[in-house]
């Protein structure tokens, strides 16, 4: 994930993508995110935003996938 500005209101999906969105963070649709990495990066975002710090920490995780589907974040 990165941040930067949008120079535009208008976005679309590029090649890795089906759909894309403009969202005010109480109306992110969390269920419909295709990829669990990327709930896990929005809401560190959230928390950092939060803090109302100029400059956001960068974030190094490890994805573990157990048999029963559940997947946890180890920080490195």
């Amino acid at each position: 994930m990165f941040q930067g500005e949008l120079i535009t209101d208008q976005v679309s999906p590029g090649e890795e993508s089906l759909e894309t969105g403009l969202f005010e963070i109480d109306e992110i649709p969390w269920d419909e995110l295709a990829f669990p990495v990327v709930t896990h990066s929005l809401k560190l975002f959230i928390d950092n935003s939060a803090a109302d710090a100029e400059i956001l920490p960068v974030h190094s995780l490890t994805a573990i996938r157990h048999t029963d589907g559940r997947i946890d974040w180890e920080k490195r």
